[in-house]
């Protein structure tokens, strides 16, 4: 979900070869992450493979999680694969600040603009997710959700953006054949 589409999918139409991860992203789910998410400041639900390119793209990651050995598991994969890219060129500045919220205890997100929402938590988390992030997206900002092939997670995607429909440039699911919307 988009107000103004998210920059570099609709602009160039062209996807890179997306940055070094662990997870169960598809190859194209990663390259329009990290399309999505180049330069900017990310808040995600959802702690993965995504977080692993965002903190290699992006500007700031700002990431909710409930699984605690989940978030030490993505942690330990984010240093490694960081680690690796220092290594290859210890000139150039590697990674994003990336903070772990924990998604069991009273949350307070850090304070927007966020340009990219990235939706990837438990499937009855996600309207609750959605809602409570909406306000913090930027002019510009988009909404990514993963998973959108199945249908209970497409029928949310709809439904988030029908009740904020005044405030939605565009809607576009399956990006360049992906399974985000």
């Amino acid at each position: 979900m988009t107000p103004d589409g998210p920059d570099g999918l609709r602009k160039s139409g062209c996807l890179r070869r997306p940055p070094p991860f662990v997870g169960d992203l598809s190859v194209l789910d990663a390259a329009v992450l990290a399309t999505v998410a180049r330069g900017k400041r990310v808040l995600e639900f959802g702690a993965g493979g995504s977080t692993q390119i965002f903190a290699q793209v992006a500007r700031e990651v700002v990431t909710v999680e409930s699984d605690s050995n989940w978030v030490e598991i993505t942690r330990h994969n984010v240093a490694r694969i960081l680690e690796r890219e220092r290594r290859l060129d210890p000139t150039e500045p590697v990674g994003a600040p990336v903070l772990f919220l924990d998604a069991n205890v009273d949350l307070a997100i850090p304070r927007g603009p966020y340009d990219v929402v990235f939706i990837d938590s438990l499937p009855v988390t996600r309207p609750q997710c959605a809602r409570m992030s909406f306000d913090l997206l930027a002019d510009g900002g988009c909404m990514v959700f993963h998973d959108t092939r199945v249908s209970c997670i497409r029928e949310i995607v709809t439904t988030i953006s029908g009740e904020f429909m005044m405030s939605v440039g565009s809607v576009m699911f399956d990006i360049h054949g992906s399974n985000l919307s």
